[in-house]
């Protein structure tokens, strides 16, 4: 059994979450949860509103050129509409 909630808090490097909120294998309630246990961490979330559990590529490439520039300290690209970030 996995407590992810409960590791979010000893984490110390920064935590993205990529979450498809049409994913039926793990529901985005539990993504959600890890997102909010993770108040005050660096890092943030991103919601792909069209995506199941395996999100296209097209999309993670885009996810995660925003997640390298995050951890570069630059500003995050502009992300298509159906890619919500930092809110569930």
């Amino acid at each position: 059994e996995y407590r992810n909630v409960e590791a979010v808090g000893a984490l110390d490097e920064p935590l993205f979450l990529i979450h498809g909120s049409r994913d039926d294998v793990v529901p985005v309630t539990h993504g959600k949860a890890l997102f909010d246990a993770a108040t005050g961490k660096r890092g943030g979330a991103f919601v792909l509103r069209t995506a199941d559990h395996v999100p296209p590529v097209s999309d993670l490439r885009l996810v995660f050129g925003a997640i390298d520039a995050a951890v570069a300290g630059r500003a995050l690209p502009t992300l298509p509409e159906h890619m919500m970030t930092s809110s569930y």
